[in-house]
């Protein structure tokens, strides 16, 4: 049976990026435009746990937790921005102990302004030659002018938008923040490319004979019956 790989990658689990964002409201009064010399590399740390084998596909009697170190170099392309528009090159490498190491890169073209993203050329995600149109929706950044509102963002992994919702405020390191959620309720299969990518980090199958699948469909059962 072909193209089962959104039942694998939900029960693996190797990689979400989804979840809760903060803005800074401080920033909005001190900036502009977007700055086109930006170069950042926030780190981040957490777990990932593997519910299959990584060779058979089987799944594990016992799941795997596995520390998680995430480096994301974001960098401000000057030559190739203008006095309208930003280009950002992002770079995120993964790495789990002892199971997986690897990159995923992206880039984006946004107005400097606005913050939105725009059409162009230059905007791909996973590789220079997927090239991905996520206008008018944001990415890397909400607007200068954020509020307690909705906002539609790109997830590059299905190659389409979610929004993201208020979630309150709170604080961070002593400056206040407003809180937003993103969720997604239905599953949305992968994108093409994202799943290459994925591939390149922890090989994964392009499909899957009946045998292999019913334990995977049977422990995912059991998993959604115990919630």
């Amino acid at each position: 049976m072909k193209r089962i790989i959104g039942v694998v990658l939900i029960v693996v689990g190797v990689l979400a990026f989804a979840g809760s964002f903060v803005w800074r409201s401080y920033a909005e009064p001190r900036l502009v435009k977007y700055p086109t010399d930006v170069d950042e590399t926030p780190m981040y740390s957490g777990t990932v746990t593997i519910y299959l084998d990584q060779k058979t596909y089987a799944p594990l009697a016992k799941p795997v937790v596995a520390p998680l170190q995430v480096s994301r170099h974001i960098l401000a392309i000057g030559k190739l921005s203008t006095s309208d528009r930003v280009v950002l090159n992002e770079n995120i490498n993964l790495s789990a102990q002892g199971r997986f190491t690897g990159n995923l890169d992206a880039q984006y073209v946004m107005n400097r302004r606005t913050i939105r993203n725009v059409d162009s050329k230059s905007a791909w995600a996973f590789k220079p030659t997927n090239v991905v149109n996520r206008r008018p929706a944001y990415r890397l950044a909400f607007p200068f002018d954020t509020k307690p509102q909705s906002y539609l963002i790109y997830k590059n992994e299905v190659a389409t938008t979610y929004r993201a919702k208020p979630a309150g405020e709170g604080e961070v390191q002593g400056l206040k923040v407003i809180n937003f959620t993103g969720r997604q309720d239905k599953p949305l299969p992968v994108s093409p490319t994202y799943l290459e990518a994925l591939s390149a980090i922890t090989p994964l199958p392009s499909q899957l004979t009946l045998d292999q699948l019913k334990p995977i469909l049977k422990a995912r059962d059991r998993a959604l019956r115990e919630r």
